[in-house]
């Protein structure tokens, strides 16, 4: 929790709802990772805000030229609040993650910074 490199961040209304964590910080090609996000409260649009306040808080506080994340290929409700937000498919990475019984692929979606600026300015 002490790396600067990482940021463990609670998303809060009135009470805790959730976390996120995002990478690459200090990365030198100023391509910053949305590593995780976990709010309990479902259903009520505190997933889409929090994703707002993520991209503004890359862009705009960390100075990331991307910001990038994986989701599951079978997170159909996460790739379209994505996608809804602004991010871009750039991939699979078929079967990566191994689990009892198979395997699971991860989608890469990224934005980069003038792609923010547009969504943002319109």
């Amino acid at each position: 929790m002490v790396n600067p490199d990482i940021a463990h961040l609670i998303v809060n209304n009135a009470t805790r709802i959730g976390y996120i964590i995002l990478a690459g910080l200090l990365d030198p090609n100023q391509s910053i990772e949305f590593r995780r996000i976990v709010i309990t409260e479902k259903g009520k649009g505190y997933g889409i805000a929090t994703v707002e306040m993520v991209k503004q808080l890359a862009f705009e506080t960390y100075n990331a030229h991307r910001l990038w994340l994986d989701v599951k290929v079978q997170n159909k409700l996460a790739q379209s609040v994505y996608k809804k937000a602004g991010f871009v498919v750039e991939g699979t990475l078929r079967e990566c993650l191994k689990f009892e019984g198979g395997y699971d692929s991860l989608i890469i979606m990224s934005m980069l910074r003038q792609e923010y600026k547009i969504i943002r300015n319109s």
